[in-house]
């Protein structure tokens, strides 16, 4: 990601360096340029210099991205989830209807049971 720093602490990066200082790499304000950012590799100036419009710009571009791709996985994982619980509400209704049905032979057996013996 494209960052703007206009400053290293007080100085611009450009004094910083000059002093000796270590800058990161990343895109500063350019020292022949101000209206310009350059992009200091953290040894050299690249002589590849753009507006910090189109610095902006390319930030915005790859946040939006970058959320749009979450907002993906999101999806996927709610899909996910909302499947096993679509089979785990399945497999509660088939347990359910098993119960009752055993309930019913149960009961069945234990009638005919009963009148055989009270019969």
């Amino acid at each position: 990601m494209a960052k703007r720093f206009s400053q290293v602490g007080s100085r611009s990066a450009a004094q910083a360096i000059a002093a000796g200082e270590k800058v990161p790499a990343g895109w500063y304000t350019s020292a022949e340029d101000p209206s310009l950012a350059q992009y200091w590799d953290g040894s050299t100036w690249l002589t590849d210099t753009r507006s910090f419009d189109s610095l902006v710009n390319a930030n915005v571009q790859e946040v939006l991205s970058r959320l749009y791709k979450h907002s993906e996985s999101q999806a996927k994982a709610l899909s996910s989830i909302q499947t096993n619980t679509t089979i785990l509400a399945f497999l509660a209704i088939i347990s359910a209807v098993g119960s009752l049905i055993v309930g019913i032979y149960v009961g069945s057996v234990l009638s005919n049971l009963s009148s055989a013996i009270g019969g």
